[in-house]
């Protein structure tokens, strides 16, 4: 599908990748601090961006993506999700 640059109108090109619990919880990482710190909370893996959309698609229902550090939402649980990507494409998943 190829690097998500916007999700639900949110740029988030400022990520460097993100990480995933393997069920639902997926947090977006902006640096080596924010890797780190995920690493100390057990993440082992940092996904490249350009997996971000089937991995969101792919996790159980009550999925949600935050933005590491503050944690504000970028995608709430339960709520639909418009994945825009480089190529223009555009994706929507309904919660």
């Amino acid at each position: 599908m190829g690097d998500v640059v916007k999700i639900n109108g949110e740029y988030v090109t400022d990520a460097i990748g993100f990480v995933y619990d393997g069920c639902h919880k997926i947090y977006l990482v902006f640096n080596d601090d924010d890797v780190a710190t995920a690493k100390s909370y057990g993440y082992d893996e940092v996904y490249p961006m350009s997996k971000l959309y089937e991995t969101f698609r792919d996790s159980c229902p009550l999925r949600f993506i935050q933005a590491f550090g503050d944690y504000h939402d970028v995608v709430r649980q339960g709520e639909d999700a418009v994945f825009e990507f480089a190529d223009g494409k555009r994706r929507k998943i309904k919660c």
